[in-house]
C-alpha cells in the first residue's frame, strides 16, 4: 500500500501539469482573440 501511496502523488503532480497546460492554452485564446 506504500508504494500505491507514492504512485497517487505522482498521479497528482500529472494532473496540476495538464491544468498548467490547459490554463495556458485558454490564456493564448483569450489573448488572441483581445488582438
Amino acid at each position: 500500500m506504500g508504494s500505491g501511496g507514492g504512485e497517487g502523488s505522482a498521479e497528482v503532480s500529472n494532473q496540476q501539469v495538464d491544468l498548467g497546460l490547459v490554463w495556458a492554452e485558454v490564456v493564448q485564446e483569450l489573448a488572441t482573440s483581445h488582438l
